[in-house]
């Protein structure tokens, strides 16, 4: 009896360790940061090669590709900058580093933990640099892995000459073309042509007709005097004696 009993309270002793023990086992199952570069609340005057976080163990990649895991970087104002890529290695992931203009940045990151959990944190850091450098543009939204940022591209384009700084002299118009105005000119220009030519021809049928009527009536002066002196001859001959002939 006593030996049952004895048995009865080592297996609820076992059960209670149990459910305290296993829980907390399964939490420390759950990955977290042992170090970052950046450091958490450091002062970087000098911009690593890549941002690192690095985990208590081995990071799960399945596949190798990444998936589940991100590195965002953003500055006061919410902008993100970098490619969105991460390279995951045995127990620690990283992006490349790359900010904007100094002052205090926050990296968030994100990564599946051994037991296919998610584990995820941030730390900040102030980005103060010993000499002047080129700020990275950064975009409202989180970079993508292999697609370009089309803010950075916009800012990094050259500006499109436009029409009017590329002319270079005055517009030449084609003279067997018109339009607009020039139709109207033209018009014009060819019916004053047309009205002088007409005049012209006008005049010139008037003088001719003013010609045609002055011989007309010449001959036919002319042909009044021939007619009145054959009458004048033929009045004297008939007048005249017989055997007289006019001289």
């Amino acid at each position: 009896m006593q030996t049952h009993r004895t048995t009865l309270v080592a297996a609820s002793v076992f059960t209670g360790l149990a459910l305290v023990v296993l829980p907390a086992v399964a939490a420390n199952a759950h990955n977290y940061a042992v170090s970052t570069v950046p450091a958490a609340g450091s002062t970087l005057a000098q911009l690593p090669a890549e941002f690192i976080i690095t985990t208590n163990e081995d990071l799960l990649d399945l596949g190798g590709a990444s998936k589940g895991f991100a590195i965002e970087i953003m500055d006061a104002a919410g902008k993100f900058y970098g490619n969105g890529c991460v390279s995951v290695h045995g127990a620690s992931m990283a992006t490349a580093a790359a900010v904007g203009t100094p002052g205090p940045y926050t990296v968030i990151w994100q990564g599946v933990s051994i037991d296919g959990h998610i584990a995820s944190a941030k730390i900040t850091f102030t980005w103060q640099p010993s000499a002047q450098t080129t700020p990275s543009v950064g975009s409202a939204t989180p970079p993508v892995c292999g697609k370009v940022n089309p803010e950075a591209t916009t800012a990094s384009a050259p500006a499109t000459p436009t029409a009017s700084t590329t002319a270079t002299g005055p517009a030449v118009v084609d003279p067997s073309v018109s339009t607009g105005p020039l139709d109207s000119s033209a018009g014009s220009a060819s019916e004053d042509a047309a009205k002088k030519e007409a005049a012209r021809t006008a005049a010139s049928a008037d003088t001719l007709l003013t010609l045609t009527s002055i011989a007309a009536a010449a001959l036919v002066i002319a042909s009044a005097i021939i007619v009145s002196r054959r009458r004048t001859a033929r009045k004297r001959l008939l007048g005249a004696p017989e055997g007289h002939a006019q001289r």
